[in-house]
């Protein structure tokens, strides 16, 4: 299974240098349906009814597709979490994920 993200210059450099191990965004029909799409082997819930989840792991192999211009990389998704979306993000990020819930995918190694 593959999730396709279209990603900035600089942030496709650090996830193929594997300094960026952590890739999110919004929380929005279109990302929704792709998450909840993935067959998954646990789900830790928090106790609110917020909807927010953490440790959501595949239970089939997901591929990450990072394109950038010509260029694509590819990394395994370990797990997604739904998580408040944090306050320290750069201001282009905070333009990028305008919703007060996102998702946060967590990279692994790279896939060939």
């Amino acid at each position: 299974m593959k999730l396709v993200f279209r990603i900035r210059k600089r942030y496709f450099d650090q996830i193929v240098a594997g300094t960026k191990t952590v890739e999110y965004r919004r929380d929005i029909p279109f990302w929704r349906t792709r998450v909840f799409n993935i067959p998954f082997q646990k789900v830790s819930l928090q106790n609110d009814a917020s909807g927010l989840f953490s440790n959501f792991v595949p239970s089939v192999e997901v591929t990450a597709v990072f394109l950038c211009g010509k260029r694509s990389h590819r990394r395994q998704i370990t797990h997604i979490d739904k998580i408040i979306t944090p306050d320290y993000f750069s201001e282009q990020g905070k333009k990028d994920v305008n919703t007060p819930a996102c998702f946060a995918f967590h990279l692994g190694a790279e896939v060939n």
